[in-house]
């Protein structure tokens, strides 16, 4: 079960201008909140079109460019790349990610989701650490 906008709206979300300026947008704002003493986490969510694309058999529709091109920005923010760690599970066998009937994260997902932002986090501490010294 797949959202048609999900596909409609892949040519807007990949281009370059866009992504550009939402990483920009992102930047201001961690750098405002950084003067607040708070980090800032973004974790885009991929759909379940983005994760199972590989998986649908002589599919004709488009491939989603969003994460390949927002992975390349230059991010003053903490980044949880969601899709690769969605991707690394379901690559693995890691069956009902996503709710069968549904286009939201499973129990599964959602934990998978909740250990990356975690590792991110205990990442980021140990920097701020080092960065201490």
């Amino acid at each position: 079960m797949f959202y048609s906008d999900d596909v409609t709206n892949i040519e807007y979300n990949g281009k370059r201008e866009f992504i550009q300026t939402l990483n920009g947008e992102l930047n201001f704002l961690s750098k405002k909140l950084s003067e607040k003493g708070i980090k800032l986490i973004v974790l885009p969510s991929p759909d379940k079109y983005d994760i199972y694309y590989e998986f649908i058999a002589n599919n004709k529709l488009p491939k989603n460019i969003f994460f390949d091109t927002f992975e390349k920005e230059n991010k003053e923010y903490i980044y949880v790349n969601t899709k690769d760690a969605l991707l690394k599970h379901v690559n693995a066998g890691e069956k009902d990610v996503y709710f069968a009937d549904d286009t939201h994260w499973s129990p599964i997902g959602s934990e998978i989701v909740a250990n990356e932002i975690l590792k991110c986090l205990n990442t980021t501490e140990q920097l701020s650490e080092v960065h201490k010294k």
